[in-house]
C-alpha cells in the first residue's frame, strides 16, 4: 500500500523585525483603553494597513476597512 501524503499545509511565517515588533507593541500602548473605532483610526493615522491593524487588534482586515470608511463618511462634510 502506497504511503499517503499528508494533505495539511504548514503556515510559513516571515522573520519579525525587532524594531517592527516594537513599534507595534507601542501603537497597542499608545491605543490602550479607547473604543474599537478609536484604536483603528489612530493606527491607520499612525500608517499601519487595514490587515496590520486587524492583526494587532484580532479583527479582520475587512472589518477594520468599514470602520475607516465610516469615520471618514462621518467626518466628511454633511450633506442636504
Amino acid at each position: 500500500m502506497p504511503a499517503r501524503r499528508s494533505s495539511k499545509r504548514t503556515a510559513v511565517i516571515a522573520p519579525v523585525d525587532p524594531l517592527e515588533r516594537v513599534g507595534k507593541l507601542l501603537a497597542l500602548l499608545l491605543v490602550k483603553g479607547e473604543s474599537e473605532n478609536d484604536k483603528i483610526r489612530t493606527l491607520a493615522a499612525v500608517g499601519y494597513s487595514a490587515s496590520e491593524i486587524g492583526t494587532m487588534l484580532g479583527k479582520q482586515a475587512n472589518t477594520v476597512s468599514v470602520a475607516l470608511y465610516q469615520a471618514r463618511k462621518s467626518k466628511g462634510p454633511k450633506r442636504r
